[in-house]
């Protein structure tokens, strides 16, 4: 995935657009002028028709969850149906990892909480069970109980009023939906198809990316060279904010206030984390 994606963002796109100081142009498809105009360079253009990006995000120690890994986000420029100077876009982000790149460091004071407000009365059937106790197992770290990977879909829109200077400063507001495996399932119910379970929370996201190379130097937005020693033209970071709830968590496809009671959810309603990405971005 990882692979197909960065062969997307480096050529996928690549006779339309790109970020050199190269002034070549190409021969127009369309007879309609708009068209073109819109889905081609011109030498005043500022602006993609078409944001990716891929990047590394690590997330320092949190209190709660965290995210952390390879993640992507795609985009489609809407104002480049009116203007070709900045970006206002829709964008779709997600997390590609689900993988044991990144591993969760819950504080103490939330494992404690939460086995203080651990709660297996309601359970009455085995798959209760075994999902109580693989998010017990996980979040405490026992034997043979894993939290390995997370993910998320997030949608929402990408604005940057420079583009091509200043740093290409860009802001994004995503909402969408936190995934975390958990590993241990089958410890419980031996014969089940899957030894995985998730927790999935609401996730709402600000996010600040900028391009290093246009802190210091103009850019101008050409077609693609294949000139591979121009990619670091395309480095980006970024440093985001997020804020989850366990009020509408669930886990194994249950409310998480089957396995926990009120009080831990009431003390978890609000978990802010910081983290950054640094990675690869066109727009």
């Amino acid at each position: 995935m990882n692979k197909i994606f960065l062969c997307i963002l480096l050529f996928g796109f690549s006779d339309f657009y790109s970020q050199t100081d190269s002034s070549k142009n190409i021969e127009p498809m369309f007879k309609n002028e708009y068209l073109n105009k819109v889905l081609y360079y011109n030498e005043n253009s500022r602006s993609h028709l078409f944001y990716f990006s891929y990047a590394y995000g690590y997330a320092p120690k949190n209190k709660t969850f965290a995210m952390g890994g390879t993640q992507y986000s795609i985009g489609l420029n809407i104002s480049r149906i009116f203007t070709d100077k900045f970006f206002l876009g829709i964008t779709y982000s997600f997390d590609g990892s689900i993988s044991k790149l990144f591993r969760q460091n819950l504080s103490n004071e939330f494992v404690s909480d939460f086995n203080d407000n651990f709660n297996d009365n309601q359970l009455d059937n085995i798959e209760d069970s075994a999902n109580a106790s693989t998010l017990f197992g996980g979040i405490n770290k026992e034997e043979n109980y894993t939290i390995d990977g997370n993910g998320f879909n997030l949608f929402g829109v990408t604005i940057s009023p420079f583009p091509d200077r200043f740093g290409g400063l860009a802001f994004s507001m995503l909402y969408g939906k936190a995934t975390y495996i958990f590993h241990g399932y089958q410890n419980i119910i031996p014969n089940s198809n899957s030894n995985l379970q998730a927790l999935n929370q609401k996730l709402i996201r600000m996010e600040f990316t900028c391009k290093p190379y246009f802190i210091f130097k103009k850019g101008k937005l050409a077609p693609f060279d294949y000139d591979l020693k121009n990619i670091y033209k395309l480095i980006t970071f970024s440093l985001y904010v997020e804020k989850t709830s366990f009020d509408d968590a669930e886990f194994g496809g249950n409310s998480i206030g089957k396995f926990v009671n009120q009080p831990f959810i009431d003390e978890y309603s609000s978990d802010y984390r910081f983290g950054f990405k640094l990675g690869l971005g066109l727009y």
